[in-house]
């Protein structure tokens, strides 16, 4: 049976290659997900290292952009990460049937 791990990266600086290669035998999905920029290096460390791999990696986060004055909740669903998209990709992805 698969299970699922948080990582909270904002407590840990980098994520060890150790930790990546556990996660391959229990896992068949990595979300990332941040509230700032979508582009970051630890996003792109984490993907460029399950390439060569069977783990699905799906990264969320903000545009590259500078929104001023903006409703938290539209701001996260103009992202795609609003919790309801989040969990409807995960059932995609990982090709589950809604119970």
């Amino acid at each position: 049976k698969k299970k699922q791990t948080l990582i909270n990266q904002k407590y840990k600086k980098n994520v060890e290659t150790e930790i990546l290669s556990r996660l391959c035998e229990t896992h068949q999905l990595v979300l990332t997900i941040e509230d700032g920029v979508l582009e970051g290096k630890k996003k792109k460390k984490i993907a460029s290292f399950y390439g060569t791999t069977n783990m699905k990696v799906k990264n969320y986060g903000i545009l590259k952009s500078f929104p001023d004055r903006y409703v938290v909740d539209e701001l996260l669903r103009e992202n795609g990460i609003s919790e309801d998209q989040i969990l409807c990709d995960i059932k995609n992805i990982l090709k589950l049937k809604d119970n």
